[in-house]
Order: C-alpha cells, then sequence, then structure tokens
C-alpha cells in the first residue's frame, strides 16, 4: 500500500536502477516477469482482507507468492520479510472480525513461504509478532456465565460480518442516510436500534447525519462506533486500544531442524537471523561502519542541518577542503560537489537526539 507516497523523483530514480514501477496495476503484477519491480496499491492502505476488492487489490498471499518468484531468481539466495500489518490496525481499533480476518490472510501468506521453504531445502521461515496489542480476550463481564455458552453463542455474530468497522463505515458514507440500518442488516446481520443509530448520527465524520456538526455531542469516528457496536455482539473483549506487554507466539522453520525453541528475547531473533544469514556476530560492527553518528564521522569538520525543510526529511550539509556534501534523511542517495551518489545503506536521522546515522566512508570523500 501507498501510492501517494512514492514521489516522482523517486519513481524515476527506481526506472533509472531497472524496477518496473506499478501504480494500482493488479494486472500488471500478475503478468510481471522480470527480476526488479515496485508495486504499491491504494493511496496510503490496501483495505483489510474481508473488504479488499479482489479485481483491485492483491491478497498478501498473492504478493508473497510473486516476491519469492521474482526473488528466487537470484543464486545468491535472498531475504524477504513479509507483514500482515493491518492486523495490527484493526487491534487498535478494537475490531475482531478486522483482526481475525487479516490473520488468516497472513496464515495463506505463511503457507505459500513454508511450501516455497520445504520444498527449495535452503530456507529457512521464521513468524512472529512484534508485539501484542489490544488485550483481546474470548469472554467479557457484559456476558454473565460466559464460559458456559456454545460456540454459536461466542461467535455466532463474528462469522456473519461481512465487513470491518472501516469497510462497514465507508459503505455508510456512500450512502444516503436512509440506507444505514439496511447497510448493517446486510454486512453486519444485525438489526440497529433507534439508540445506535442516534449514536451513528453523532459521530463527528458522518457528513450525511441529519444533525448539524455544532449540535452532535462530540462522538467517535463512524468506524470506532461501529466496532464498538459489532464488537458488544460477539463474545469477546479488549482491555486496550494500545500495546501490550505479553510474551508473543513464535513458529519457525528450518531445513536442517535447527531452529529456536522456547522463551526468547528480541535480540535472540536477531542473533539467530545473523546466523542464519551467515554473518555471525559481525551485526555491531556493520552498525558501527554503516550507521555511525554524524557528529563522530565528520569530527573537525563544518556542518549544518536543516530540519524546516518542506519534505519533512532534514538534510546535514558539511563542508570541508573546498567539498560540499549533502546528506538527507531516509534517503540512499547523498550529494557530493552537485553530483548523487548512490550507497547501499538509508541514511537515518533520530529527531531525539539530532543525529544523523550513516556510513564511515563518508568522511574519506571530503579529504
Amino acid at each position: 500500500g501507498g501510492t501517494s507516497y512514492l514521489q516522482k523523483d523517486q519513481q524515476q530514480y527506481l526506472k533509472n536502477n531497472g524496477y518496473q514501477v506499478q501504480l494500482n496495476n493488479l494486472t500488471a503484477l500478475r503478468t510481471f516477469d522480470g527480476n526488479k519491480v515496485w508495486s504499491l496499491f491504494g493511496k496510503e492502505d490496501i483495505p483489510y482482507d474481508i473488504d479488499r476488492n479482489q479485481d483491485s487489490f492483491p491478497s498478501l498471499e498473492e504478493m508473497t507468492t510473486k516476491a519469492i518468484t521474482t526473488l528466487s531468481k537470484n543464486g545468491n539466495g535472498f531475504f524477504l520479510m513479509v507483514e500482515g500489518s493491518k492486523v495490527d490496525w484493526a487491534a487498535h481499533a478494537n475490531d475482531p472480525i478486522g483482526m481475525v480476518t487479516d490473520f488468516l490472510a497472513f496464515d495463506k501468506a505463511c503457507k505459500v513461504a513454508l511450501d516455497f521453504a520445504k520444498k527449495d531445502g535452503h530456507t529457512a521461515v521464521l513468524i512472529l509478532p512484534d508485539h501484542g496489542n489490544s488485550g483481546i480476550s474470548i469472554g467479557v463481564n457484559r456476558l454473565p456465565g460466559y464460559s458456559k455458552l456454545t460456540k454459536d453463542q461466542l461467535f455466532g455474530h463474528l462469522i456473519n460480518y461481512e465487513r470491518t468497522s472501516v469497510g462497514l463505515a465507508a459503505l455508510i458514507k456512500a450512502a444516503d442516510h436512509s440506507q444505514v440500518k439496511d447497510l448493517v442488516r446486510q454486512y453486519a446481520h444485525l438489526n440497529l436500534s433507534d439508540k445506535q443509530l442516534e449514536l451513528i448520527d453523532q459521530s463527528n465524520d458522518y457528513d450525511k447525519s441529519p444533525i448539524t456538526v455544532e449540535q452532535r455531542k462530540k462522538g467517535p469516528a463512524l468506524s470506532s462506533l461501529l466496532a464498538e457496536i459489532m464488537t458488544d455482539s460477539t463474545g469477546f473483549g479488549f482491555t486496550t486500544h494500545g500495546h501490550t506487554g505479553e510474551e508473543v507466539f513464535m513458529a519457525a522453520y528450518h531445513p536442517q531442524h535447527a531452529i529456536p525453541t522456547g522463551v526468547r528475547f528480541n535480540v535472540e531473533i536477531n542473533d539467530y537471523l545473523c546466523q542464519w544469514l551467515k554473518i555471525g556476530h559481525k551485526l555491531p560492527e556493520l552498525t558501527s561502519t554503516y550507521f555511525a553518528k554524524h557528529s563522530e564521522v565528520f569530527k573537525g569538520m563544518s556542518y549544518t542541518s536543516d530540519t524546516t525543510v518542506p519534505s519533512g526529511h532534514p538534510v546535514l550539509t558539511v563542508k570541508h577542503n573546498g567539498n560540499t556534501l549533502k546528506v538527507t534523511d531516509d534517503s540512499n542517495v547523498v550529494n557530493l560537489n552537485g553530483k548523487d551518489i548512490q550507497l547501499n545503506t538509508v541514511v537515518v536521522y533520530v529527531d531525539k537526539n539530532q543525529t544523523y546515522y550513516l556510513p564511515e566512508k563518508l568522511a574519506k570523500w571530503l579529504n
């Protein structure tokens, strides 16, 4: 997702470096048979899997298949990260149908990776979340005796939902106000009460509400309200709209069964990947080489940092021995005396300590 984030100059950069750039072009992705492709869909994100128009947006399973097919042409091997990212968004929204259906979509992508790995014989697969989110539970105080409820009582409404709260909100916003109850009945199989309809009309982003903005009681966004209504009809509960601190699951496949097991710290997972990629314990050394602090790299030189640039990406300008180097945050292209030079890594700027992290070798270019 994110066609709006890829600017014209970035598109040209990709094309100059041999990439085929595809924007909202599912046919192009499906027929692509080259080695380098940058394919994006949706202005900011791809819809939740249950909301997705299959003729316009690829599934995570399909994107994973295309990525593996393309990358596996390289005889040196490849590293691929696939994220079922909107499970997180649904959790923040306390939307159980979004969580469940996008998790199932992620599960299909996992199967693609595992099937390839088992056939290939030289590929490891590691599956894990980066953190917990929302504190979801099966069973909640509003359902007395929930431990004795049947599966239909706990999950019956959930499995009938045909849209996430975000997807249903989009349908309601596009329709006439008179259709609200019918749309909720059609896609969520719920009968809205008059009180619930009034709450919808109080939503702060519902333009077709008969209640003027000035008269509304500053209700939540429509999708947030729908998530509450839909969740209240299930056996699910949530503790927060934020991240949670519980241990997360981990699953792994390795052709020689050398998998990490038990309780692991996140840094141990990094160590495991480094061993598998045969870079051993070199990560600290590589980090200091490619992501050194600019204050250390350009010590004794004259430099200024501009954090007010319109792009939002701060620029570091270094002058030394008649040379001028311009370094931009979040880019792998630097400019030396008016000439663009491509790096193998990306420059990172951290606003908390006003520091750029960049390759040590840049200092040599100025001497």
